[in-house]
């Protein structure tokens, strides 16, 4: 079951309201949209026409989103400001606010800087009764991902650097497995706050040894290194760091790793 983009006639009235609104003609709107990798993609002067359409009771409306995402891109070129998807999508999606980011640096989950961007959340319009305790962390590939160590190409980043960005999920309710679960964190990844910092790791714990304390490796990132069987070629393989204690305020076990978004489970700002 996929729930529609937009699927009442209010939510339709206020995308009208902006494309009437935007001191662009529909047929200019139309001329504006292009294709990838400028726009998202063309959009017909009779898919403009439309918008003006009543939506019949209990139907869902047919816009794409590609075509939803290309009409706020070329109106808010016009006015000189981002306009959020969010604010246009049917609220019935399926939805989790991300909380965390990749620090390619740091190698670290650190939380998202409010004040230098808007709050995010993932949608997945193919997801239904979603778990309200889920929460998302956000990876994007990037050069810095990757610790160089021994060896390194850089033509094998032309690759990494087209590839989409990915969610990794964990559930809240799960906050104190190390007291009721601790053999069910072992020997899998779980989401760690290092204890007093304001930062996250990723860990695979080998024993719990104590409430907030674990034996463990913590996840860095990837590093292009020789083979082990092969020492002549070389691989990106993630790598990690073992710890003989590993001091903690919350420990998550992750619940889905390593999403890939594709054209349906997108990012859009939650203002």
């Amino acid at each position: 079951m996929i729930v529609p983009l937009i699927n009442k006639q209010f939510e339709k009235d206020k995308l009208r309201d902006l494309v009437n609104n935007s001191g662009l003609s529909k047929s200019e709107i139309s001329k504006r949209t292009k294709n990838p990798p400028n726009g998202y993609g063309k959009i017909s002067i009779q898919t403009m026409y439309d918008l003006d359409t009543p939506t019949p009771p209990n139907k869902p409306d047919a816009i794409k989103l590609f075509q939803l995402k290309e009409l706020l891109r070329v109106i808010g070129d016009e006015k000189k400001q981002e306009i959020s998807l969010g604010n246009f999508v049917n609220p019935e999606i399926s939805k989790i606010r991300i909380v965390l980011e990749w620090n390619h640096t740091e190698g670290r989950f650190e939380t998202t800087n409010l004040f230098e961007s808007s709050a995010k959340a993932v949608y997945f319009p193919n997801w239904v009764n979603l778990n309200k305790d889920i929460r998302a962390i956000l990876s994007t590939p990037s050069n810095n991902y990757y610790h160089k160590t021994e060896k390194e190409n850089e033509n094998t980043f032309s690759d990494i650097k087209n590839r989409q960005q990915r969610i990794t999920l964990f559930d809240l309710s799960k906050k104190n497995w190390d007291v009721e679960k601790p053999d069910q964190l072992l020997w899998r990844h779980c989401l760690v706050k290092i204890k007093g910092k304001n930062y996250y790791w990723l860990v695979i714990p080998h024993e719990v040894l104590g409430k907030g304390v674990i034996k463990g490796q913590q996840y860095l990132g990837y590093t292009y290194r020789a083979g082990f069987y092969n020492p002549k070629k070389f691989y990106w393989t993630p790598t990690y760091e073992g710890y003989e204690k590993i001091l903690f305020d919350e420990i998550y076990p992750i619940t889905t790793m390593d999403i890939s978004l594709d054209a349906e489970n997108i990012i859009i700002d939650l203002e």
